[in-house]
């Protein structure tokens, strides 16, 4: 099954970048405006993107300042089933991310066209971190 796959750097400390993960407020700020998000086990989380996307994850494992991983339930054909993993490690002042979406049925035009988005959306997640504004949809 193929997998998405990126690695950041990011100039922040890691408390700083997972909250942005794991919080609404943080999700709110990078990802999109209609995020609902309660960074516990087993709850699910939706994030809307006007009327054309609309996700539902169970958050399956989340700890604070290392991981936070997201088992996609409700949203297009292709993300069902699939698991998006964010991984933190500190380096002094500074964190290293390494995203995954995994389980991917095949590579198609909407996994490539995801690929683009999601380096987007961590960009944005980036901008946050460092310079106290992301580029949510909104």
């Amino acid at each position: 099954m193929p997998d998405l796959r990126h690695l950041l750097t990011i100039n922040a400390p890691v408390n700083h970048v997972f909250s942005a993960v794991a919080s609404q407020g943080g999700l709110q700020q990078w990802w999109t405006k209609e995020a609902i998000a309660e960074p516990v086990e087993d709850s699910i989380a939706e994030f809307k993107f006007g009327d054309s996307f609309h996700h539902k994850m169970q958050i399956m494992d989340i700890q604070a300042n290392e991981r936070v991983e997201w088992l996609v339930k409700e949203s297009t054909k292709e993300w069902v089933g699939t698991r998006i993993i964010f991984r933190f490690h500190a380096e002094g002042e500074k964190t290293i991310l390494r995203f995954s979406h995994l389980n991917w049925l095949e590579v198609t035009d909407f996994f490539a066209s995801c690929n683009f988005q999601w380096a987007y959306y961590l960009t944005s997640l980036k901008m946050l971190c460092e310079q106290g504004k992301g580029m949510p949809y909104s």
